[in-house]
């Protein structure tokens, strides 16, 4: 099978839907001898910021001399982004090949194995799941760390038998599936939580009162941000920020972060406060993790890119997120960078997902934006421009179709107006569609 083919088998499978539950997954692994259980795992679930925490505690302990596995979703450019090895201060994407001889084994299994009910096909994420617990068995980690897809109880990275739970701030999403409440929504993310391990959170209010009985259900030490870690003190810097953070045991002043955004102040105590209890069982030591967090970057998360004019990169896929980048954006546009004007005019390349609240999150960033131009995600759950015109001029007066998105770009970056910001938010297939063509990289897949 080469890489080509594997990649048409497996987005073949995203007709299959999302089907939430362990079953499918359970069966698959224990055909291939449960490659999930012969490495410890860090399993990360909430509603915003687990991969920028995955990443920050993988960055930790690759620092501290593991070798790291790391499991996100989606990805920007490559689907190969979403297994990798951390090793030496280095990150690397699966090979083609890796991928492409693990892709055609589990498919001829799967063959065999799924023939008759009560199984059906695995879907696309099981599968992609399935792939990543191979890879870091083959490649021999000394640990993985896992970010959930959806929900926590029936994802299909729950097969695993976590050593440390960290669960990031929770809102309303997926409602379809995990519930209507912040409850209900928290009791499904909740379900990673083991019996006597550590959970470690960022969540609030009635999703952390929650959490809490679940935790006292299992036997389970809970670590709250704001309670038992938090950030004492921040100093934003055009492209970076240093915070000051008190850890569950240490404080670490003046910690370096190349990644922007106030929500990064939580994602990074809790990488902190989680690699304090890895270090029982890790050599993980303070050095490490400042290095660790300074080290880390995460793709199309209040990314800034280029300059005159300045490309700024941000999923934004839910109204959490939108809320958060309506204060960066009034941010940006208030600020001076050297002598002249930074982010003055703030124009915005704009798409969504069907499956997202595009009206909270359209009421959140359009009228603080000067420009909207809109763009069709390359996803078949794209909401169609003349849709999304219609409903986003009761938000912003000033918008307008694009032709393509490079077409967009290229004739944004003709004007090379260094007092302008352009915005590419909305969804996360849009931004790695702009970090694509920006990059001058093509999309593999």
């Amino acid at each position: 099978m080469t890489y080509k083919q594997s990649l048409e088998w497996i987005y073949g499978l995203e007709g299959h839907g999302i089907k939430l539950g362990l079953s499918n997954i359970k069966k698959l692994l224990k055909h291939f001898g449960s490659p999930h259980l012969s490495y410890p795992v860090i399993l990360i679930a909430g509603t915003n910021g687990k991969g920028s925490v995955a990443s920050f505690i993988a960055n930790i302990l690759c620092c501290a001399g593991l070798k790291v596995g790391l499991y996100t979703s989606p990805h920007l450019i490559t689907i190969r982004e979403r297994i990798s090895i951390l090793q030496d201060d280095k990150r690397t994407d699966i090979p083609r090949t890796a991928f492409a001889r693990l892709t055609e084994e589990l498919k001829k299994e799967i063959k065999k194995i799924f023939d008759c009910p009560p199984y059906s096909r695995p879907t696309f994420f099981e599968v992609l799941t399935a792939l990543s617990f191979l890879y870091f068995k083959k490649e021999k980690v000394d640990v993985a760390v896992c970010e959930v897809g959806m929900g926590g109880r029936l994802d299909a990275t729950n097969v695993t038998e976590p050593i440390l739970s960290v669960i990031t701030g929770i809102g309303l999403e997926h409602t379809n599936y995990l519930g209507k409440t912040l409850s209900s929504i928290a009791k499904e993310k909740g379900g990673i939580i083991r019996e006597n391990t550590p959970l470690v959170t960022g969540a609030e209010g009635e999703a952390l009162n929650t959490l809490i009985e679940l935790s006292k259900e299992k036997n389970a030490p809970i670590f709250i941000y704001g309670r038992d870690f938090y950030v004492k003190r921040c100093v934003e810097k055009v492209l970076s920020q240093n915070l000051d953070i008190r850890g569950i045991k240490n404080s670490y002043p003046g910690v370096l972060l190349n990644l922007k955004g106030k929500w990064q102040h939580s994602n990074a105590s809790l990488a902190v406060a989680a690699c304090e209890i890895l270090s029982e069982s890790f050599p993980i030591k303070k050095k490490h993790i400042y290095k660790g967090l300074e080290n880390t970057t995460w793709p199309g998360r209040l990314e800034v890119m280029g300059k005159e004019p300045i490309f700024m990169l941000d999923g934004a896929h839910n109204p959490q997120a939108a809320k958060i980048l309506r204060e960066e954006i009034i941010k940006f546009k208030n600020t001076r960078l050297r002598s002249s004007s930074f982010g003055r005019q703030v124009k915005m390349i704009f798409g969504v997902l069907k499956d997202k609240d595009r009206q909270q999150i359209m009421k959140e960033i359009f009228p603080v934006v000067d420009e909207v131009i809109l763009s069709k995600p390359q996803n078949k759950r794209a909401v169609p421009l003349s849709t999304l015109k219609r409903e986003g001029k009761f938000y912003n007066k000033n918008i307008t179709v694009s032709k393509t998105l490079l077409a967009t770009i290229k004739e944004l970056k003709k004007k090379k107006n260094k007092n302008d910001i352009i915005l590419v938010c909305g969804s996360l297939y849009l931004v790695g569609e702009a970090r694509s063509v920006l990059l001058k990289k093509k999309q593999d897949g």
